[in-house]
């Protein structure tokens, strides 16, 4: 278990920790800065696009783990280090619909960096999170919500999506507090999966202890008085 978490924390911190280092530095340049206003509390401009780092954090770790995962459903023997309740070729199946998640994120991360740089209005960004909410949906994520019929279900989900996007958005308005909640949620999550029942679920803990990892590295430079935001790229995601 010491293993797991590490492999799964400390990369995505350090990655996350340099990608923020290096995006604080350089978002001026490209125009992914936070000026200040009448409802802001930050009194100086102040550089947009720690979700970039997040997202990196998240995304790059597991395209390493995918693709380590790929290799062992391909050896002959499990490694000692590996927990004997992991199963790489059933992780390895459950990444499409992880991915296909993953691909939800990037693409309203994607908006959410257009929205930083170039202040969309409302209705377009809601569009996109609509759409990409159904797709997700379509693609196999939905709640069951305890109901037999799969079309409430559905419809929650959409909604919970969207609800949750914007939530996330919305609290991004202190130093620390979006990242700081996402980051309690995750890792109260992760140790729910791999603790508390019959046997642990490595992917879904995996992940949430990768989001950890990378919404930790991101909030050394977002803690009060923040030097950087994640900005929309980051909430949304």
């Amino acid at each position: 278990m010491a293993f797991f978490l590490g492999a799964c924390l400390i990369p995505s911190f350090l990655i996350s920790f340099g990608a923020t280092w290096i995006v604080r530095r350089f978002a001026a340049r490209y125009g992914l800065v936070d000026q200040p206003g009448p409802r802001k509390v930050h009194a100086t401009p102040t550089p947009l696009g720690g979700g970039i780092a997040i997202w990196m954090g998240v995304v790059i770790p597991l395209l390493a783990a995918s693709a380590a995962v790929w290799w062992l459903t391909r050896t002959p023997t499990t490694p000692d280090w590996m927990p004997a309740t992991v199963d790489p070729g059933g992780a390895l199946n459950r990444t499409t619909l992880l991915w296909c998640i993953l691909a939800g994120g990037t693409l309203l991360s994607a908006i959410g960096l257009v929205d930083d740089v170039a202040s969309l209005p409302w209705l377009p960004r809601l569009v996109v999170q609509l759409a990409i909410a159904i797709a997700l949906v379509a693609a196999g994520v939905r709640a069951t919500v305890f109901v037999p019929l799969p079309v409430v279900g559905a419809a929650v989900t959409v909604v919970w999506i969207l609800v949750l996007v914007n939530a996330f958005n919305f609290l991004d308005n202190m130093d620390g507090l979006s990242a700081g909640i996402a980051l309690v949620a995750s890792l109260m999550f992760a140790t729910v999966m791999l603790t508390s029942t019959s046997e642990p679920r490595w992917l879904v803990g995996g992940v949430m202890l990768l989001l950890a990892g990378a919404l930790a590295g991101f909030l050394c430079f977002n803690r009060p008085p923040a030097s950087i935001f994640m900005g929309d790229s980051g909430s949304y995601f």
